[in-house]
């Protein structure tokens, strides 16, 4: 999907090749540029290596600085600052790819690469097309998804527990960029769903596994053998109990048909009845892995409780919960610490390394794909975001 990708690429300066990506690679350091003499550090870490420039400029590279500063002034700034200084981390594909295609086809950009940088094959109408096509055909799929969505939130009357529709529509956004692809629409649907009902369930409700309490315990017969503590102001608990185990039966079947029957009755049921019966504990928030247990198993990538059990799935399972906590408070500042970053690079690590006898790359990748998305709302701002949702929703491609 999305033919044009948003890999670094590749361009030959003389010297030999290095690729121009996001804000996380090495980059030439301002403090070390002028004219005149003087050297270019291209800084990476605490090593680099220098590269003395030509003493004077031709004619043809005069020509080339104007293009490009004339094509800089021309352009929007957004997606330029958004392809210069946005971290990796931050990055989301289906955004990417979004943005890529819409700067594909700017005259002066492809000029300069056919000539500087020798990309002819850059410049192909019949690849732009395909794209957006391609681009085309996965929005539509996605806004049907939306309105099924808006469908479900209505049914359900959600807005009584508090969840708006615009927080919907941002949980929509970010499962269509990172799983844009056609055919992972259930997994996109599941990942919606699960995000909603554990922000209620673990925002505006406290689950008690014991008879002993000052408030007002009531139990009924629910799928997960939950006793509910209900504080003040806190009602209709057993209808959202009811809504959790609708929309995980639907999930279930949707998985099965997907997956011609391999998915076990209980993996779905099993995984919430458990993080329901910590969060009642009072123990650490977890629910970023029941979210992520919900996308692979409707994904098809869990189908027996055995990988659960993994060292490998345990250790991944924990970080990732651990920088989403970190990352939640951080939300809409733009200011991520040192220590989120390391152990992003760490969670990158172990999701990309092959182990032996490990869990599989698509169950671990799906952790990275959901830290991303918490980590996409901790640096842009709200109204970034909301402009993210609707180029990627609803504008349509020209």
């Amino acid at each position: 999907m999305y033919i044009l990708s948003t890999r670094p690429i590749s361009f030959s300066f003389g010297f030999g090749y290095g690729p121009i990506s996001s804000a996380t690679e090495p980059r030439l350091s301002s403090k070390n540029c002028s004219t005149g003499n003087s050297k270019l550090k291209v800084c990476s870490g605490n090593d680099g290596f220098e590269v003395e420039p030509f003493n004077e400029k031709s004619e043809i590279e005069e020509s080339i600085d104007c293009k490009i500063k004339k094509m800089l002034q021309s352009m929007d700034d957004e997606p330029i600052k958004y392809g210069l200084e946005t971290p990796w981390y931050a990055t989301l594909p289906a955004l990417d790819a979004r943005f890529f295609i819409d700067h594909y086809s700017v005259d002066d950009l492809l000029s300069i690469a056919n000539s500087l940088y020798r990309l002819s094959e850059m410049n192909n109408d019949t690849y732009l097309e395909l794209a957006k096509l391609d681009y085309k055909r996965c929005q539509q799929q996605h806004q049907m998804e939306w309105k099924h969505i808006q469908q479900w939130y209505e049914d359900c009357n959600l807005e009584e527990f508090g969840i708006s529709k615009k927080k919907i529509l941002e949980a929509q956004f970010l499962a269509v960029a990172s799983l844009f692809e056609l055919d992972r629409s259930g997994e996109r649907v599941a990942w919606v769903k699960s995000q909603i009902l554990s922000d209620i369930l673990s925002t505006y409700y406290f689950m008690k596994q014991s008879d002993h309490s000052s408030h007002h315990n009531t139990e009924f017969s629910t799928p997960f053998n939950t006793k509910i503590q209900v504080g003040k102001g806190f009602k209709n608990v057993e209808r959202i109990i009811t809504i959790l185990f609708e929309a995980l039966t639907q999930l279930k079947k949707d998985a099965r048909q997907r997956s011609n029957g391999d998915i076990s009755d209980d993996l779905l049921h099993e995984a919430w009845g458990g993080w329901l019966k910590k969060l009642g504990e009072g123990t650490e928030r977890q629910e970023v892995e029941v979210i992520v247990r919900t996308i692979n198993i409707c994904g098809g990538h869990i189908l027996s409780k055995e990988v659960l059990a993994h060292h490998e799935y345990k250790i991944i399972s924990q970080l990732t919960n651990r920088i989403c906590h970190h990352l939640l408070k951080l939300e809409n500042q733009k200011m991520v610490g040192e220590e989120i970053k390391k152990e992003m690079q760490l969670l990158v690590q172990l999701v990309l390394q092959d182990s032996s006898n490990g869990i599989s790359r698509a169950i671990k990748q799906t952790f990275l794909v959901v830290a991303k998305t918490f980590y996409h709302r901790a640096y842009f701002s709200a109204s970034q975001i909301e402009t993210h949702i609707s180029m990627m929703l609803f504008e349509q491609l020209v």
